[in-house]
């Protein structure tokens, strides 16, 4: 996924898709997830747990760390609404498998990033909001750096005037890939603890540029984020 919508070179580029037989090898890790998620003890506060559940009745903006996406799906459909859902996600190759993974939650995919697609992505997500829909965005994705907080997500907020809901899941066991995020992927049998807070739009808005409402973002989600 990612956040990197704001102006583009080469928008036309179409976003990529996967073949018939890469699309049914993804069927199959997801459904190997779902199991996979089985095995997980999941801890989070009954507050946590209400805010999560309220995705249902209230769409917002998501946001979460590229590294944490490998329970996100999952985590949503069983707690949010996953039909009322639409998650940002590169036009590149690698996000054609991550398009296929989300189809697969029932989660809408919108293909865009600053290198294709960003108008186009920016366009669908402001009316995918509008419409009622939450919208996942990962704010370091799609290439990094780690943990950085880009613009896209405080933009969208403060264009939907939309409040946006932070989610860290974080692992008590976990091995950790050698990509650019260093992503997680949690032993089995692991906790795995949940962490929200919810920034009302009203906060978002009150300051005078989308960099300072980054910063807010920025600030709130270190907070919750454990290595």
């Amino acid at each position: 996924m990612s956040t990197e919508v704001p102006v583009a070179k080469g928008e036309a580029n179409p976003a990529h898709n996967l073949s018939f037989w890469k699309r049914l090898s993804m069927r199959a890790l997801v459904g190997l997830v779902s199991i996979w998620s089985a095995t997980l003890r999941f801890r989070f506060t009954e507050e946590h747990k209400a805010k999560l559940m309220r995705l249902r009745e209230a769409p917002t903006l998501v946001v979460l760390w590229h590294n944490r996406l490998f329970m996100a799906p999952q985590l949503l459909r069983s707690y949010g609404a996953s039909n009322k859902m639409a998650a940002l996600v590169s036009a590149s190759q690698d996000g054609a498998w991550i398009t296929t993974g989300l189809n697969l939650y029932g989660i809408l995919p919108i293909r865009g990033s600053r290198y294709r697609r960003g108008r186009e992505a920016l366009r669908e997500m402001v009316a995918l909001r509008q419409a009622g829909k939450s919208v996942i965005i990962t704010p370091d994705g799609s290439r990094g750096p780690m943990y950085e907080m880009k613009p896209g997500a405080a933009l969208l907020a403060r264009e939907t005037e939309s409040s946006v809901f932070l989610l860290s899941i974080n692992y008590s066991r976990a091995w950790r890939l050698s990509t650019w995020d260093g992503f997680f992927i949690p032993w089995p049998f692991s906790r795995v603890q949940v962490d929200v807070r919810q920034i009302p739009a009203e906060t978002l808005m009150a300051v005078e540029s989308v960099e300072a409402a980054t910063g807010i973002l920025k600030a709130e989600m270190d907070a919750i984020t454990k290595d």
